[in-house]
């Protein structure tokens, strides 16, 4: 589980810092607050 959530960090922060593709990153942000 902990390895999980380690690999939704890293995909977070990598939206975060791409920025612009808003519907991708929305994508991403809905599956972090899960």
């Amino acid at each position: 589980m902990g390895f999980s959530k380690k690999i939704v960090a890293v995909i977070c922060l990598i939206s975060f810092i791409s920025g612009g593709f808003l519907l991708y990153t929305g994508n991403i942000v809905y599956a972090c607050s899960r």
